[in-house]
């Protein structure tokens, strides 16, 4: 099993973005990313840094560093309409489930879990009608 540390830098990348692109998904439902729910993600990112799973403190420490501007980033250059835009978030979560595959399973459970629970604060930011978010991928343990 591979450590955070042993990912190639396109991977260490990905994982990076995980958070960003989970806020921008979950945003999509309205067709895009509003003030509230930017605020409460970029809140959120922060609040992770302490309140996650004590293996996940060091991931949350370096994602919390450049969320914003990653979010702000990638929010502009994501496509303006809502179901291609969808695809696109989606082919870059997809991403994840080869690269967490790879890692120590203690740690792809826990930031799979903590995945859901940062979709499920963005989507309750703007009182979303979001029933059930599902990350596009796969974790040994989680979905099977």
């Amino acid at each position: 099993m591979k450590n955070f540390n042993d990912l190639t830098e396109p991977e260490r990348k990905a994982l990076m973005l995980g958070p960003v692109y989970i806020t921008l998904l979950t945003s999509n439902i309205d067709g895009k990313l509003d003030d509230m729910q930017e605020k409460s993600a970029v809140d959120f990112s922060h609040i992770k840094t302490y309140s996650c799973a004590p293996i996940l403190r060091t991931y949350y420490n370096l994602v919390d560093k450049d969320f914003k501007k990653n979010l702000k980033i990638i929010n502009d250059a994501l496509p303006k309409v809502r179901e291609t835009r969808e695809f696109a978030i989606k082919a870059e979560l997809t991403k994840l489930g080869p690269i967490l595959a790879k890692m120590d399973n203690e740690f792809a459970v826990a930031l799979h879990r903590s995945f859901h629970s940062f979709a499920e604060h963005v989507s309750r930011a703007h009182h979303s009608l979001l029933v059930s978010f599902i990350i596009p991928f796969n974790i040994k343990g989680i979905n099977y």
